[in-house]
């Protein structure tokens, strides 16, 4: 198993499945979640959100991939 630290979004999908998360809980890449941790990317920025029930909260803003991952 690879443990090199994840730099991307891709990297940091792939060390996940590497790991064993549970992709029903994390939506990275836009897999479709119930509930759970998210990361999205509407326009020039990463967010970090938190969805329960339909309702997506924004927890934190990165202003690059690298920032995000790390």
């Amino acid at each position: 198993m690879d443990d090199t630290i994840p730099k991307t979004v891709t990297e940091l999908e792939n060390w996940m499945k590497a790991h064993c998360y549970n992709f029903e809980s994390y939506s990275i890449n836009g897999n479709s979640i119930y509930e759970g941790f998210g990361i999205d990317k509407p326009i020039t920025i990463f967010i970090w959100y938190y969805t329960e029930r339909g309702q997506q909260q924004s927890l934190k803003y990165f202003g690059s991939e690298a920032y995000l991952v790390c």
